[in-house]
């Protein structure tokens, strides 16, 4: 196959081409840790441009805070904060880095601070109780202390926390026993201020502040009625009240409505020196935002209608208590027919995840992060990335979390929104710089997609010769609900849409052969309980076998139920597994299946071999043996012969021949290849199945496990065919036939003696550079070597059958499936995406057939 070349030889300039196109500060270091040469490039060249300073979602995870970065597609980074912050609760955050937080104190009171996430070294401690006076609460000296405990919901500040005169503005509570002590009121204090001295609060909850913003020099408070009330604090000595100018802005509420939907919150932001309004909706309470209006504060026209205050001021409850006394004036809310390329974070762009138990998210705020590789960079680590450079820069990069991908490829149009720099950024490229990216592109999907980045680029593409052809690793087929969806082991595992013609689209898959094809069934359109089976190629869809739906057993052999007088000449067929001799095109095509039916004979309901070819209409017979020991589990094809692995880890080979005449069974010459049972231990772990594999002309047996029955893929055992050695242990275990032989149900009934042999399995101590993807007839093997960039490990899939019974629909698990490369930390990598259970089909490997990809 083609080599496609190493990401590494990448020259100076290309990889500097690249590097200026990650905004990300996590991507840029993970850029450089890919290997060597491409560190070594950014360091001989000039500094980077500066990453764009948006916000960072924090994330509240269960382990350990991580964020969300809008400038890498919403990927998620590592988080490190001090071990004392890592489970705080955030209520807010400043520009420069600054969050603030709260902890648990011992005596269960909470402590407030000030922390910079952005440097470990800026740390204000901010007051965590409130002063009111025993006279302006009219209580006795003996009913209640002086400070009460303060509880601070959200925060901001009016300038840099290290600036001199620094004031912080919060909507704060009290337990205090005075009325309304629920509602919010706002506070002022001093950065280094140890104590709250009094808050503010309006008699009339419509007043009750819901967001402040630091806007012109003043503090201003956005209001549950939507009006604003605008305070300047001022403080003559430390540890003394404060002295506030107010200015009440009333709005009128005409020309505002929320088409019906429920207001979740509303906002107070400054764009571009004006005051915004942003109110959240969503259709009824306690469901998902579905909308947001966005407003504008403006001065009304003459015929604007606007309440007045009607002598409602400002309480100051504090030291003394007194109203305070402001301007009014008259302002409307005006909505924004467009966001006037204004960024607002409102869609479904950040990663889900589980409820937090210690804080909500938060912004940060124009701070930069520590960006550094979890591992370090030492020579191993360097090796390591030199050898699976490709699928860093390619893919999302499960381990390294380089977010090349999405610049590249599919959210490049959100990046270029965020960079605020449009198409032109990447416009420039050279002929050479992206025909460098594409051949380093293995999946086709992602070719279409970089093309589709923009008209240069796909001039550019159409200018060249030919890319390398893409390697043909199997896809596995995804069963999802809507349609079918495949996931791409060249793209990491990345999930493309599947295109197949309707009448197919629920199928069951219970094969698959190369070129494409698939052996699927349908329910059948008259008869409830009975399928009808196709080959089709998912290639070229026109290619369709009609395979056969009646077995035709003998009349005299199989034993009668009481009171049944005759059997039916042919009885339904169900296909468990299949695969093929050739190409079905090809003359001489013959099936071999694990078969049943619903003849009443004796073990009915195990699985049989039965060989058929590709024309026929009706399978004739079937062969089984009568210890379950020799029933069949998996098949493939290999020296000429079709290979079945048993239930007792023995293998039969049959090899059948058809005569001219119609309707005749197949003659089959058999051989019996008997398997001692020792040395293959599985270290108590529960069987999930067992496959055969031909590899490099070799056969294996891959053993699937699980710690206990109905759990998870934990690890696999690989073993090779031999012959025993003289002196290998347990000459006389390998067991014999005794007479046990293959039984021929058809006409007539008979059995066929066959070679018996001994071999023995050898456990493999390591895959030796093999891929192995696994299932029921359809397994391959893949020599890494042909494959630069790619590992050794199992690929496996979930084919479990749905439970039956209960009256429920029968759902196939579909969750069972990923990738087990032997290395002790990480035994089972769960490289495919998560699905649903299907309703309609197990997943299965889709072999060597390309796939039609388009941009959609």
């Amino acid at each position: 196959m083609a080599d496609f070349p190493p990401w590494a030889d990448l020259t100076d300039a290309v990889v500097r081409e690249i590097a200026n196109r990650l905004p990300c500060v996590y991507d840029r270091v993970h850029l450089a840790g890919v290997c060597r040469p491409w560190r070594e490039s950014l360091e001989r060249l000039p500094p980077l441009h500066p990453p764009p300073k948006l916000p960072y979602l924090i994330l509240p995870l269960a382990e350990q805070p991580a964020f969300s970065c809008v400038l890498s597609g919403g990927a998620t980074h590592p988080f490190f904060v001090p071990e004392r912050i890592r489970h705080a609760c955030y209520f807010g955050s400043y520009d420069g880095g600054w969050a603030f937080l709260s902890t648990l104190h011992p005596q269960a009171n909470r402590v407030y601070f000030l922390a910079n996430l952005a440097g470990t070294s800026g740390t204000f401690n901010l007051p965590n109780r409130i002063q009111l006076e025993r006279e302006a609460l009219e209580l006795a000296p003996e009913e209640k202390p002086l400070l009460h405990r303060l509880v601070i919901y959200t925060a901001t500040l009016s300038s840099d926390p290290f600036m001199d005169g620094c004031v912080v503005a919060g909507l704060i509570n009290d337990q205090a026993p005075m009325p309304g002590y629920r509602r919010q009121k706002i506070a002022f204090w001093q950065i280094e201020d140890r104590v709250v001295v009094g808050y503010f609060y309006m008699g009339e909850a419509c007043w009750d502040a819901v967001d402040v913003v630091r806007h012109n020099g003043a503090f201003h408070f956005l209001t549950k009625g939507e009006d604003i009330i605008v305070g300047n604090p001022v403080f003559a000595e430390a540890g003394a009240r404060p002295q506030v100018q107010w200015e009440y802005r009333c709005f009128s509420s005409q020309g505002h409505g929320y088409d019906g939907q429920h207001v979740v919150a509303r906002y107070l932001v400054e764009s571009s020196g004006e005051l915004l309004m942003v109110v959240r909706c969503s259709p009824r309470p306690g469901e998902f935002t579905s909308a947001f209006k966005v407003f504008r504060m403006a001065q009304p026209e003459e015929d604007d209608d606007a309440p007045s205050l009607d002598g409602r001021t400002m309480l100051f409850v504090g030291r003394p208590c007194s109203r305070s006394d402001g301007d009014v004036v008259r302002y409307i809310w005006r909505e924004l027919p467009s966001l006037e390329g204004r960024m607002l974070f409102v869609d479904r762009f950040f990663p889900e995840q589980d409820p937090s138990n210690y804080t909500s998210q938060v912004w940060l705020l124009n701070g930069s992060v520590r960006a550094f590789l979890e591992k370090p960079l030492n020579e191993t680590l360097l090796k390591e990335n030199v050898a699976t450079s490709r699928a860093p820069l390619l893919h999302r990069a499960s381990q390294l979390r380089l977010g090349v991908r999405r610049v590249a490829l599919e959210n490049f149009q959100e990046l270029l929104d965020v960079t605020q720099a449009g198409k032109a950024i990447y416009d420039d490229l050279t002929d050479a710089v992206v025909r460098e990216i594409a051949n380093r592109l293995p999946c086709v999907y992602d070719r279409v997609h970089l093309a589709g980045v923009c008209r240069p680029w796909r001039e550019h593409l159409e200018r060249l010769p030919p890319l390398l052809p893409p390697p043909k690793l199997p896809y596995l087929i995804l069963p999802l609900a809507e349609q079918l969806a495949f996931s791409c082991v060249l793209s990491d595992g990345a999930t493309h849409p599947f295109f197949v013609p309707e009448w197919i689209r629920h199928a069951c898959y219970f094969g698959s052969y190369d070129g494409g094809w698939a052996f699927v069934s349908t329910a059948h359109p008259r008869a409830q309980g009975y399928r009808d089976y196709f080959l089709t190629n998912l290639h070229q869809t026109p290619n369709t076998f009609v395979l056969p739906v009646w077995i035709q057993l003998d009349r005299e052999e199989p034993v009668l139920r009481p009171r049944q007088k005759r059997l039916r000449p042919r009885d339904p067929l169900f296909i468990n597994a299949a695969t093929l001799s050739s190409d079905p095109f090809m003359d001489g095509c013959v099936v071999a299946g694990f078969v049943n039916n619903c003849a009443p004979v004796p073990g009915h309901h195990r699985q049989k071999i039965a060989f058929w070819r590709i024309d026929d209409k009706v399978v004739i017979g079937c062969f089984f043996m009568e210890d379950a020991c020799w029933d069949a589990v998996d098949v493939v094809r290999h020296n000429g012969a079709f290979h079945f692995l048993t239930n007792g880890q023995h293998i039969v080979v049959g090899n059948p021949g058809f005569d001219d005449e119609a309707n005749a069974p197949p003659q089959v010459q058999w051989e019996y290849r008997c398997f001692s049972s020792q040395g293959r231990g599985y270290d108590g772990q529960h069987v999930v199945a067992r496959y055969l594999v031909e590899s490099s002309g070799e056969l294996l047996m891959v053993v699937r496990c699980s710690p206990r029955p109905g759990e998870s893929t934990s690890a696999f055992k690989v073993f090779r065919m031999a012959q025993p050695e003289e002196d290998d242990d347990g000459d006389g275990d390998a067991p014999l036939l005794d007479g046990r032989t293959m039984l021929f149900v058809g006409d007539p009934c008979s059995r066929s003696d066959g070679d018996v042999v001994r071999y023995i399995w050898r456990e493999l101590p390591s895959l030796e550079g093999r891929m192995l993807f696994v299932g029921r007839g359809c397994s391959r093997s893949y020599n890494t070597d042909q494959y630069p960039g790619f590992e050794g490990g199992v690929y496996f899939f979930d084919h479990r059958i749905p439970g039956q019974g209960g009256g429920a629909p029968a759902l196939y698990p579909c969750r069972d499936c990923g990738k087990w490369t032997g290395k002790p930390a990480l035994q089972v990598e769960l490289c495919f995406p998560e699905q649903d259970p299907s309703n309609y089909s197990s997943q299965v490997w889709l072999l060597n057939g390309s796939v039609r990809a388009s941009l959609f």
